[in-house]
Parts: C-alpha cells; sequence; structure tokens
C-alpha cells in the first residue's frame, strides 16, 4: 500500500464543548502518520475554548467557520471556500465530524481503481428495507426536508435509492468538488437537528456525484455498529465513531 500516491486533505468539523473528551489530536497525529504528504483543514465552530495547540502541527490549517451556517455541512462548505480561493488541489478530500476519526490507514488506490468520485464512509444498503425505513419514514419530516434541498436540484427522484451518509462523513474526489459546493451553497445549518437533515440529503447527492452508484469505506450501518465496540473493530475499521451528543 503507498500512502503517498495521491494528495490528500482531511477537512475537520471542529466543535469543542467543555465537559466532553476531544479526540482532535488523536485524529491530527494519525493521519499525519499514515499520510505524513497530506493536509489538514480544521474548521472550528465557534469552540469557547480550544482543546489543543493547533499551531505545532505542520501542514494544518485552522480555520473559525465565520459564516450562518454550522454543525458538519456549514464546517465543509467554509472550508471548500477557502480552498477555492486559494487554488488548493488534491487528489481527494475526506470529510468528517471530529469525534470520527482515522484509526488504520485506507489506500485510496482502490477508489481510483474503481473509478469512484464520491462515497460515504458508513451509509445503508437501500435494499435492507427495514433500514430504509427507519431513516425515512418513520419520521416523515426527514423526507419533506430533503425534498426541500434536493428538489430545486432536480435530484428528487429515485427515492427509493435514497440512504444516509451517515454522521455527514465522505470523501470526494477533485473532480467533483465544485459540484459538491454548488449543490451544498445555499443550505444554512443553525441547529443540531439540520445536522440529522443533512445526512439524509448529503447521500442523494454523493450518489449522484459518483454516476448512480452507491459505495462506501467502512461498510453498511448495520454492519458497521457491530464492529464498533469490539476488538475487531481496531483491525476492520478505517474510522472510528465516539458518540457524544454534544449540543
Amino acid at each position: 500500500m503507498n500512502l503517498n500516491l495521491y494528495k490528500i486533505c482531511f477537512i475537520i468539523a471542529h466543535k469543542y464543548v467543555i465537559g466532553y473528551d476531544s479526540y482532535i489530536k488523536i485524529y491530527i497525529e494519525n493521519i499525519q502518520r499514515f499520510y505524513p504528504n497530506s493536509h489538514i483543514i480544521v474548521v472550528d465552530n465557534k469552540s469557547e475554548t480550544l482543546p489543543i495547540d493547533f499551531s505545532c502541527y505542520n501542514n494544518l490549517t485552522l480555520l473559525t467557520n465565520n459564516s450562518d451556517s454550522f454543525y458538519e455541512l456549514g464546517a465543509y462548505k467554509y472550508a471548500m471556500q477557502y480552498i477555492m480561493q486559494n487554488n488548493m488541489f488534491f487528489n481527494y478530500f475526506v470529510f468528517t465530524q471530529d469525534t470520527f476519526f482515522l484509526i488504520n490507514p485506507y489506500d485510496f488506490n482502490i477508489l481510483n481503481n474503481n473509478n469512484i468520485t464520491a462515497c460515504s464512509i458508513v451509509n445503508i444498503d437501500y435494499n435492507n428495507h427495514h433500514m430504509h425505513n427507519m431513516v425515512y419514514n418513520i419520521k416523515l419530516e426527514y423526507m419533506e426536508e430533503t425534498k426541500k434541498i434536493l428538489e430545486p436540484l432536480g435530484l428528487f427522484n429515485e427515492i427509493e435509492k435514497f440512504t444516509i451518509c451517515w454522521g455527514s462523513n465522505f470523501i470526494i474526489k477533485w473532480t467533483k468538488l465544485i459540484q459538491l459546493y454548488n449543490y451544498i451553497k445555499d443550505t444554512v445549518l443553525t441547529i443540531k437537528k439540520h445536522s440529522e437533515y443533512s445526512e439524509r440529503y448529503l447521500s442523494k447527492i454523493i450518489y449522484e456525484l459518483n454516476g448512480k452508484r452507491d459505495f462506501n469505506i467502512d461498510g453498511t450501518l448495520d454492519i458497521y455498529s457491530s464492529l464498533m465496540n469490539t476488538d475487531e473493530a481496531l483491525g476492520r475499521l478505517h474510522f472510528l465513531k465516539i458518540h457524544q451528543f454534544k449540543p
């Protein structure tokens, strides 16, 4: 596995809340250990204080989200604006929460060899009707809010293919960055519920960006959940989720 074959940019939506553990130091150090030529952009969603000194790391940019949109998608959008304004080039962009961190290296050649241009890290199988109903039909508001975002984009179709981009954690190839930005540029996330909505409509956007093909890095949510708190997870998963339910 040649981990330096591609230029990778990790974009991390960060919010430190006093009283909650921070995993950003572990995440940064794992990235730099596995991918020494990568770049990290941490977008802080106006934390009251920062848990570490980010200035001690090379190849890291710390941004403060001064926009009107927060949570994952607000931070990602802010980072994309910075990337485009500064003409920064990377082969792949990894977008994650600060509590969803890298524990094992991933071979990005898998994405290249399979012509994957966008994928969730964890999603659900749209053929799993129980999971699909749980994600959408139990709360009708999820589908209603998904429609508000996707219909103006011409993407509110193939409803049976809707899945979930769990935690709004995903990867895209550089060729899809501007298209992704144009899809989400008008979204505004101000409350936690908006973050839950974004997991739904992001899944369809990513599906479209990947040529209407489904793909994931660490499996479907039912499989991932069964591994997450086991010793096996440390050997099989690339990313580990820590549930914190921060405000």
